[in-house]
């Protein structure tokens, strides 16, 4: 056997029973080729496909992607080739052939931000692609990308789709609806209230979703449906005002005249220190409905019986309280007052001493029995006063506090005759 891998003519001698003749043969080089091509090159679409047809007249064809036959379908980028086997039993590769979609614009992203009833709705699509805004039927409206409903007040479905050069995108829609306005707040108050408490703020209303905003006399604006809003003084009493806020909806806003009275702050003396006296009596300043002192009592008066610190709650005629204590210090301020000593230098009685507990205020002053003074101190210590008491007549002493005026104690000291 010979293989012979170029086209001519090729002989070959045989030889039989002594016979030798001749064989010649032709051997010729085959012209046929595989091509494939695209018959339609009009850019297509994802989605679609492309029709790819081969050389017809093989006796056989093997498709990439396993196909067979002289055409085929394809639905997808790529490069695509194929074999063929000819009548002679020659296998034939074709030419690679590649083959593209133009890519298929999205569905449009529709943006916005509901506005409340009656107000202007804008929506808008941003792509790299053309738009178009069509109506139910699929009638163009538009192709500004902006779209505006003008006194938005229902819901309204939105249809577009995009577009490129060749290929036209799948059509979408949006359902959107105006945010709704709150309900006007109905309100209501427990006043009126004493300065100094909480009014109770309420709207009747409410609705779980909605803000509630009040405007104050003063111009505070507490928030909530059901508040206690401190009033300190009448500065607080007047006109209050109250809005609903729904996604930043607002309703209209309401009012309501809210009274006050204002509280009378009870006063005590201010904290001080006394001279112990029966029956010393505290009092409040004005006169109150009801009074209640730390001791549980209520009367209106309070007698206390040794230092301390009082309280007294008083309640008005308009049911309104208040508060205030003060601190006391009561005294011993009684003197015990020699009226002999006998300064004989014995030991006993040579001194003048006066005796006292906790003056808040002394003075001693002592004139003679023509009442000349010849002797003054505030030194309640001892005194040896053999000069001066030999013209004395008369004593004059003082004792006060910080809140009463001096008390005046008079007497005559005697010097005793030394026997």
């Amino acid at each position: 056997m010979q293989v012979v891998t170029q086209p001519g003519i090729y002989t070959a001698e045989v030889s039989s029973c002594g016979i030798t003749s001749e064989v010649s043969i032709e051997v010729q080089l085959s012209t046929d080729e595989l091509v494939l091509e695209q018959p339609d090159t009009t850019p297509v679409c994802e989605g679609d496909s492309i029709l790819i047809t081969a050389t017809p007249g093989y006796e056989s064809y093997e498709w990439s992607g396993g196909n067979n036959g002289e055409e085929n379908y394809y639905f997808e980028s790529g490069v695509i080739q194929a074999t063929a086997v000819s009548q002679y039993g020659c296998e034939l590769i074709s030419n690679p052939l590649e083959i593209d979609f133009n890519p298929l614009p999205p569905s449009p992203s529709f943006e916005f931000d509901l506005v409340c009833e009656g107000e202007l709705q804008t929506v808008e699509v941003n792509a790299p692609f053309s738009l178009t805004y069509v109506d139910s039927d699929g009638n163009e409206i538009q192709s500004d990308p902006i779209f505006e409903i003008p006194n938005f007040t229902s819901d309204t479905v939105i249809y577009a789709f995009l577009y490129s050069e060749f290929c036209t995108g799948p059509i979408d829609s949006v359902l959107i609806g105006p945010k709704p306005f709150p309900d006007v707040p109905i309100i209501a108050t427990d006043a009126p209230v004493c300065t100094g408490t909480a009014l109770n703020l309420v709207v009747l209303n409410s609705d779980g979703a909605s803000d509630y905003i009040w405007i104050t006399p003063t111009g505070s604006q507490p928030t909530g449906s059901d508040i206690n809003y401190q009033v300190a003084d009448m500065d607080s009493e007047g006109l209050y005002q109250c809005y609903a806020n729904l996604s930043d909806c607002l309703s209209d806003t309401t009012s309501i005249e809210v009274e006050l009275f204002e509280t009378r702050q009870v006063q005590l003396p201010p904290d001080t220190g006394l001279c112990m006296r029966p029956n010393f009596t505290i009092r409040a300043d004005t006169t109150y409905m009801e009074y209640l002192w730390q001791d549980g009592s209520s009367d209106s008066l309070f007698q206390p019986e040794e230092s301390g610190t009082f309280t007294l709650v008083a309640t008005d005629y308009n049911g309104c309280q208040s508060f205030d204590e003060m601190t006391l210090e009561l005294v011993d301020c009684s003197l015990i007052i020699p009226n002999v000593f006998t300064p004989n230098g014995d030991g006993q009685n040579d001194n003048w001493q006066i005796f006292l507990e906790q003056p808040l205020y002394y003075e001693l002053v002592i004139y003679n029995r023509w009442g000349r003074k010849v002797f003054e101190t505030i030194d309640s210590g001892l005194f040896g006063m053999e000069r001066i008491i030999k013209a004395v007549k008369t004593v004059l002493m003082g004792c006060t506090s910080t809140s009463l005026k001096p008390g005046i104690l008079k007497g005559s000291i005697w010097k005793k005759p030394v026997t």
